[in-house]
């Protein structure tokens, strides 16, 4: 864990050196004097979304399994991070991430998440724009995922960037409430 300020325990600090940036054609749609960057996320950054899955979901995935996802063919992943502290010495915190696959002419969302404190600025919209431009880049023709049929602020985001349902898979996801179905959403890239 980096040294710096202080911050919320549950926060997660990458050294600046650490993050890579994405092509400057998405570079330039989100900058830190907005509040937050895109970067590429690799195999070195498991442990970053690992830390983020645990902060954003009750069944998170293991660092280890963000791992080695980042590493199987047609896999990538990106970060959406902010800066702490002072420009000089400035440590970036993450925010939010997206996992994606392309596989022949479809692609998929495997998971995607934004830290409670950074939600409703935009975040997850970026990350999924970016995500769509990066799988058809990648020969993607379509795109997929799956998303609990309770999670309503998650549907109406999906459905502002045009995914429609369908499908649904029954009893899909567990909850304290108990087992929900999940929708099947896709759009054409």
């Amino acid at each position: 864990r980096a040294s710096g300020p202080r911050r919320r325990s549950r926060s997660i600090c990458i050294p600046r050196r650490s993050a890579v940036l994405l092509p400057p054609h998405r570079v330039d749609a989100m900058t830190v004097d907005d509040g937050f960057d895109l970067r590429v996320c690799t195999r070195s950054h498991a442990t970053v979304v690992g830390g983020l899955q645990r902060a954003c979901f009750d069944d998170p995935w293991s660092d280890d399994s963000v791992a080695t996802l980042l590493s199987q063919p047609g896999v990538f992943g990106m970060l959406a991070c902010g800066l702490i502290a002072e420009p000089a010495e400035a440590e970036i915190l993450p925010l939010g991430f997206v996992l994606c696959r392309v596989a022949a002419d479809e692609s998929e969302i495997l998971s995607i998440g934004v830290a409670v404190e950074a939600r409703r600025r935009g975040i997850a919209t970026e990350l999924m724009e970016a995500a769509m431009l990066t799988a058809a880049e990648h020969g993607a023709a379509r795109m997929f995922l799956e998303v609990a049929v309770s999670n309503d602020r998650a549907r109406a985001l999906y459905k502002s960037l045009g995914f429609d349902e369908r499908g649904r898979r029954a009893n899909y996801y567990d909850n304290a409430a108990g087992p929900v179905d999940a929708i099947i959403l896709g759009r054409e890239l």
